[in-house]
């Protein structure tokens, strides 16, 4: 990825260059590579919560088989409010 950015970077025309200081593209260059280094580290901790979330939920149902109606409608809300929120901070980062 580093190179393909470098290569465009490379090719850009040099009215691009008149327009932005080199230390704008610097800040932008690298505010993207620390952007994408998150998203890695996101992910896996991401993965990582969701397994002991769903250790945690198999324990309790195991423990008291009840307690699965709970379950369900837990996630049936909170799938809900998840769409609710993307739909909204979308429509916040557009205005932006």
């Amino acid at each position: 990825m580093h190179n393909k950015v470098m290569q465009s970077l490379i090719n850009t025309k040099m009215a691009f260059f008149d327009e932005n200081s080199s230390g704008a593209i610097i800040n932008r260059l690298s505010s993207d590579f620390k952007e994408t280094d998150m998203i890695v580290f996101n992910l896996l901790e991401m993965i990582d919560y969701t397994i002991k979330c769903l250790f945690s939920i198999a324990f309790i149902v195991i423990s008291n088989p009840w307690t699965l109606f709970i379950v369900f409608f837990q996630l049936y809300y909170f799938g809900r409010l998840r769409t609710r929120i993307l739909t909204i901070t979308r429509d916040c980062f557009r205005l932006k």
